[in-house]
C-alpha cells in the first residue's frame, strides 16, 4: 500500500503519524520522485551515519549501475560467497558509490587508502555495520584490480621459499600457490604483523601450532599444513636463521588414504548428470562438454580449463593436455563421443573472443577463459540438480569415476596412472573403487564345523 492510498483507509492515519514520527526522528527528506530518502536534512552531509537500509531504492538502483552490478555478483559467486554475503556485499558498495557521485566523484575515485575516511564520513560511531561495509569495498577493489594489500613484515620470507621451489624443486605455478597459502597460515599464527625473528621460535611453537590445526582442520589438512611447515623450516635452517631442532619438531601426520571408500558415480548417477544439461543453449552444451572431458577422459579441471584448440586433433583423434600439476602433459585418444561433442561446442556454442582458450564464457564476461572458480560452481549447480550428496562439491568425482571404470573393466594401474597423469603407482590406487558387493561372491563359506 502506498502512503496515497493509506490516507482513505481507517487505520491510514494513525500509521501515517506513526511513519511522521519516524522521518522526524531520523531526519527524513523526500525527494521529487516521491522517494523517501533516510539520509538526514542535509544533502551534503548525507548517509547521516546510517546503513545502507535507509537508502531509497532509486539511490540503491544507481549505485549499482555505476559498479558494474552483474559482473561484481558473478565475481563473488565465482570465489564462494554465499547468496545472502553477495546481497550485502552488492548493496553496501552501491550505497557508497551513489554518495561519491552525490559528492562529484566518480567509482575511481574509490581506493583502499581512502576507505577508512570514506566509512567514518558515511557511517554513524559505532556502527555495527563497519566490518561488513570495509570487507564490501574491498572485495570490490578486488573485483576491480586496485587492491593492492600491505606486504606483512615476513613477506620476504615467503617470496624467497617460493623463488626456492621454483628454481630448485621445479615445482609448478598452482603448486606453489597451494605451499604459499599454508605457510601464509603459519606465519601470520606465529609473528602477527612483527618481524620475524627465528631465534626465539621454540620447539615448543611448533607443537603449539600442529595443536592449533589439529582443532580446527581435517586430518588430510592438517599433513599438508605442517608438511609445508617442514620444508619451510629446512629453507631456513639452510639459510642460517634457525637450528636443526625445528624442521625435526615438526610432528608428521598419520593419514590412512585408502581406508575410507571414496566417492564415485554408478552408471545411474552418471547418465543422469550428463542429461542435467540443457544442450539446446550454448551454456549447457558447454558445460556437458566440459564435464564429458573430465568423466571419461579423466582430466584435472585446472587441464580442462587450461585447454586451447590447437590442442585438439580431429584428424589423429587426439587430445594434447598441457602441464599443470606435475609439471609434463600428455597426449591421450580421443573418443568418437568426446570429439562430437568438442566440435558441435566449438560450431554452435562457443562464444567469439580474441582468446584461443577452448572454453569461454558466454554471458558475463563473454569472450574470456573459463576460469576454474566459475567451472567448479557449474559442477555444484549440477550436482544439486540431479539431487546427489550435499557434501559433493568437487570435480575430482568424476576423475575416480574414470579410474575406478577402467579398473573394473581390467586396466592395471600402470595403464590408469599413464591415462591420469601420475607420477607414481601409489597415487593412483586413492583413485580406484573396488566395488564390495562384486567382492563377495569371491568369499568363501566358513566351513561347518563337525
Amino acid at each position: 500500500m502506498t502512503i496515497e492510498e493509506g490516507r482513505g483507509s481507517p487505520w491510514g492515519g494513525e500509521l501515517l503519524g506513526i511513519i511522521s514520527t519516524i522521518w522526524r526522528t531520523v531526519g527524513a527528506v523526500r525527494e521529487p520522485s516521491g522517494d523517501v530518502v533516510f539520509w538526514g536534512p542535509s544533502p551534503s552531509k548525507t548517509m547521516n551515519k546510517l546503513s545502507y537500509s535507509m537508502t531509497s531504492w532509486s539511490a540503491l538502483r544507481a549505485g549499482w549501475r555505476s559498479i558494474h552490478s552483474t559482473e561484481f555478483v558473478e565475481y563473488m559467486r565465482e570465489r564462494g560467497h554465499s547468496p545472502a554475503t553477495i546481497r550485502e556485499y552488492r548493496r553496501r558498495v552501491a550505497a557508497i558509490a551513489y554518495r561519491l557521485v552525490e559528492e562529484h566523484h566518480s567509482v575511481s575515485y574509490l581506493r583502499r587508502d581512502r576507505v577508512p575516511a570514506l566509512l567514518k564520513r558515511y557511517l554513524r560511531r559505532g556502527c555495527v555495520d563497519l566490518r561488513m561495509y570495509r570487507s564490501a569495498l574491498h572485495c570490490w577493489l578486488r573485483f576491480r584490480g586496485r587492491f593492492t594489500p600491505r606486504p606483512p613484515a615476513f613477506q620476504p620470507w615467503l617470496d624467497d621459499f617460493l623463488i626456492f621451489l621454483d628454481t630448485h624443486r621445479g615445482l609448478l605455478a598452482s603448486t606453489r600457490e597451494n605451499y604459499g597459502t599454508r605457510l601464509l597460515h603459519y606465519l601470520r599464527w606465529q609473528f602477527r604483523r612483527s618481524p620475524p625473528d627465528w631465534t626465539k621460535v621454540q620447539v615448543e611453537d611448533i607443537w603449539r601450532y600442529a595443536d592449533h590445526c589439529a582443532r580446527t582442520n581435517r586430518p588430510l589438512a592438517v599433513r599438508g599444513k605442517l608438511g609445508t611447515l617442514r620444508l619451510f623450516l629446512g629453507f631456513v635452517h639452510l639459510r642460517g636463521a634457525c637450528s636443526a631442532q625445528l624442521p625435526l619438531a615438526v610432528p608428521k601426520i598419520a593419514h590412512l588414504r585408502a581406508s575410507p571408500l571414496r566417492t564415485f558415480l554408478n552408471p545411474a548417477q552418471r547418465h543422469r548428470l550428463l542429461h542435467c544439461f540443457d544442450r539446446r543453449r550454448a551454456t549447457g552444451l558447454r558445460d556437458y562438454t566440459l564435464t564429458l572431458l573430465m568423466l571419461d577422459l579423466g582430466l584435472r579441471i585446472g587441464e580442462v580449463v587450461r585447454l586451447r584448440l590447437c590442442d585438439v586433433d580431429f584428424a589423429h583423434s587426439t587430445l594434447a593436455v598441457p602441464p599443470v600439476k606435475t609439471g609434463c602433459g600428455r597426449t591421450l585418444p580421443l573418443p568418437a563421443h568426446v570429439a562430437g561433442a568438442i566440435a558441435r561446442y566449438v560450431q554452435k556454442a562457443r562464444a567469439t573472443g580474441t582468446d584461443d582458450r577452448l572454453f569461454l564464457r558466454d554471458r558475463v564476461f563473454r569472450g574470456r577463459p573459463l576460469t576454474v572458480g566459475a567451472m567448479r560452481l557449474r559442477l555444484i549447480e549440477a550436482y544439486r540438480r540431479c539431487h546427489f550428496p550435499r557434501n559433493w562439491a568437487g570435480a575430482h568425482i568424476l576423475r575416480r569415476t574414470f579410474a575406478s571404470h577402467l579398473y573394473r573393466r581390467g586396466a592395471t594401474l600402470r595403464q590408469i596412472a599413464d591415462l591420469l597423469g601420475h607420477r607414481r603407482v601409489t597415487t593412483t590406487g586413492v583413485y580406484t573403487q573396488v566395488a564390495v558387493q562384486a567382492m563377495r561372491s569371491l568369499a568363501q563359506p566358513w566351513p561347518c564345523s563337525p
